[in-house]
């Protein structure tokens, strides 16, 4: 009972801090100071504290956006689709104790729902290719021991060399971490994503069939041609490939 009131106390604060970042999304913000990011770090550490392997390590590199004479600015989006992925995982947990003990204490996919600090990539804040080497092999395990489902999703940006020539890096960097948070929010918080290279991504996902796979890659794809980046003129799209299988 101690943990799930933990679950909740933490779940409330991190959806209260959610919900105000949202407002300043609304009026258009992309980057938030030093200080609100700080309380976005302490609340995150607070929950690890009890809940280990199911939230995020925060890394300060991941979410900043740019150093100023002022201070400072941190990634409004990636920030919040961290604070969604946590509340997501919380959430799961609350509704299931029985299921949340059995992660803590036995799940082998415990530490692929979030990243740990040495596998984050600098630009989208997603896991490296490193890591997706390492985990791939333990998803298939996992659906070997249990009989289930286990999907993979390679994503393609298309064009996205062009992308750079002409719009340059920093927007071209802009582009990978809006498309990152896409794919991040379409996963929810049942599989990992990952930047496999260049402008290249894969995801994960744990117990899912073919039909369920091809949900989350339509909501990818519907999510990044909606997305518009500063900087960057023309419309973004990418091209997904979808794996199934059970493990064998």
């Amino acid at each position: 009972m101690k943990m799930i009131s933990r679950c909740r106390r933490n779940l409330k604060q991190l959806e209260v801090l959610r919900d105000h970042l949202k407002e300043q999304e609304e009026a258009k913000a992309g980057v938030v100071p030093r200080e609100t990011f700080q309380l976005f770090s302490e609340l995150m550490r607070g929950v690890d504290l009890h809940f280990p392997d199911l939230i995020a390590s925060v890394t300060e590199e991941s979410f900043l956006a740019e150093r100023t004479p002022a201070g400072n600015q941190y990634n409004l989006t990636n920030i919040i689709t961290s604070l969604d992925m946590a509340i997501a995982a919380l959430k799961d947990a609350e509704a299931d104790p029985e299921r949340l003990v059995h992660i803590l204490k036995h799940e082998p996919l415990a530490d692929l729902i979030f990243v740990a600090p040495f596998d984050v990539d600098a630009v989208t804040g997603l896991r490296v290719r490193g890591a997706f080497d390492r985990h791939i092999s333990r998803y298939l395990e996992v659906a070997r021991q249990q009989d289930v489902p286990v999907a993979l999703l390679m994503v393609d940006v298309d064009d996205f060399k062009q992308c750079n020539e002409t719009y340059g890096h920093p927007a071209g960097d802009s582009a990978l971490r809006a498309i990152a948070g896409c794919l991040t929010k379409s996963v929810r918080a049942k599989g990992g994503c990952y930047r496999y290279g260049g402008d290249e991504f894969a995801a994960l996902l744990a117990n899912h069939d073919r039909e369920d796979a091809f949900g989350v890659a339509e909501r990818m794809r519907k999510s990044v041609a909606a997305l518009r980046v500063t900087d960057i003129s023309r419309a973004l799209s990418v091209t997904i490939g979808v794996a199934v299988g059970h493990g064998g």
